[in-house]
């Protein structure tokens, strides 16, 4: 299933955006090579879209794309958003008894690349997770 894409708008400040891990896990699973692969992916659409939920300005969306053949290949996670909030400050790093600002930090022991790519008025984070045959 060369190309399989899905994407999920996200609506701003809203409960819903809890639900659309569950959205991606039936719309990527069946085509997973492996049960790990779908938790990584979940994992990374949360921390992606939570990040553009609290952070950034809505409205957001969420998308994967499957690229390569069977035996190898690469989910990609998108959440485009329209770039960061006014006066959002950055934490150098969080604090141990900290419940948030671990993101990054999750996204990147995860993925097998990652990043920020900019337009005029938005920002899409990405991840991406290889995967090989069984």
């Amino acid at each position: 299933m060369r190309g399989d894409r899905g994407a999920f708008p996200l609506a701003a400040h809203s409960r819903r955006s809890r639900r659309r891990p569950q959205a991606c896990r039936a719309n990527h699973a069946r085509v997973a090579n492996s049960p790990g692969c779908v938790e990584d992916a979940l994992l990374i659409a949360s921390e992606l879209m939570t990040n553009a939920v609290v952070h950034a300005l809505p409205p957001a969306s969420l998308r994967l794309h499957w690229k390569g053949v069977q035996a190898a290949r690469t989910l990609r996670i998108e959440v485009t958003d329209a770039g960061r909030a006014p006066l959002h400050q950055q934490v150098a790093s969080p604090s141990p008894l900290a419940e948030t600002g671990r993101g990054s930090v999750i996204i990147a022991a995860l993925s097998s690349r990652s990043g920020i790519t900019t337009r005029a008025n938005e920002a899409t984070r990405w991840a991406e997770i290889h995967t090989s045959a069984p």
